[in-house]
């Protein structure tokens, strides 16, 4: 990142600023801060692309499933068909499972989401 990837010598624009960074071609991208914060819709790091893979439920590893798509398609142990996960306006996740909406927080970078029931899933790596 930054000047480590430019290929001039002299006058590099590659610095951070007001939350962009210059890339050497010109391009702008958004700085990410450690803890991700969650994004709106339309976001370019939006939550719901940060959330896809492989889930456990914490603490007893129990497989959840898979989220793809902006759905999740449940472990076969559940026998659910997929569930829609949607942005609410204030940034939670969204979930519909058979009428009953539960609602979540994406903590630790993507890697854990924690929902409205008391259940936290963890990304598996």
């Amino acid at each position: 990142m930054g000047a480590a990837g430019c290929k001039t010598e002299v006058g590099c624009p590659c610095e951070t600023q007001k939350g962009l960074e210059m890339k050497c071609d010109g391009r702008e991208e958004p700085v990410l801060p450690e803890a991700f914060p969650i994004l709106p819709k339309g976001h370019p790091y939006n939550v719901l692309e940060r959330v896809q893979g492989r889930w456990r439920r914490h603490p007893d590893g129990q497989p959840m499933g898979e989220i793809r798509n902006g759905l999740v398609q449940w472990h076969e142990d559940f026998m659910h068909s997929a569930s829609r996960l949607s942005l609410t306006p204030s940034g939670e996740l969204q979930m519909d499972l058979v009428g009953q909406f539960y609602y979540g927080h994406v903590h630790a970078a993507g890697k854990s989401i924690h929902w409205s029931d008391g259940e936290i899933w963890v990304a598996e790596l």
